[in-house]
């Protein structure tokens, strides 16, 4: 584990935060001691019955690494976020519950930042048209119903999978980690 997270920081997905990745193994070793107290101590009573950490402890211990990178990524982006991001990201996952599309009306009635506003559909279309320059949607032409009336347009959501899921808008993702890794999964050699 210790390895795969040295080349990790050296040039793998730790290399552009290396102040936090260089305390990861520390960060897991306390880990791994807290499950082997919950493990062990209890038994017992005393510390000094269980002086080793076992295996199995350690390779729990290290299945935290994906999660712990993840959720370090997702505050670190989320600290340097603006209103307008906040906004925006919001308004993707309200899009996304939605089935993918909106209009601007139903954004600026579906959510409370739009709806209290004085201005709030305006906000609700300024918002949309910032996530299609981000590349995370775009403008769809609606013509008129049978009973006439005038094009529309409605905003839908990028498909996923297309590169254009960005921590700010995706959030946290669950990390399923086997039985037998070290933390890393994956890890180029």
């Amino acid at each position: 584990f210790q390895t795969r997270t040295e080349r990790a920081l050296g040039s793998g997905e730790l290399a552009d935060r290396q102040a936090w990745g260089g305390k990861l193994c520390g960060l897991v070793l306390r880990i791994a001691l807290t499950l082997h107290a919950l493990k062990t101590w209890g038994k017992s009573g005393r510390p000094t019955d269980y002086p080793t950490i076992d295996a199995e402890t350690m390779r729990g211990a290290t299945a935290w690494a994906d999660y712990l990178a993840a959720a370090e990524a997702h505050a670190r982006h989320r600290i340097g976020e603006t209103e307008t991001d906040a906004e925006a990201r919001r308004l993707a996952k309200w899009v996304e519950a939605h089935g993918g599309t909106a209009t601007a009306s139903e954004a600026a009635r579906g959510l409370r930042v739009f709806r209290n506003a004085p201005d709030g559909a305006e906000r609700a279309e300024q918002a949309l048209n910032a996530l299609v320059a981000s590349g995370l949607g775009e403008w769809e032409p609606v013509p008129p119903g049978p009973e006439g009336g005038r094009w529309t347009r409605r905003f839908r959501l990028a498909p996923s999978g297309t590169g254009t899921e960005t921590p700010e808008t995706s959030g946290i993702v669950e990390v399923s980690v086997p039985e037998d890794s070290d933390g890393w999964g994956e890890v180029e050699p």
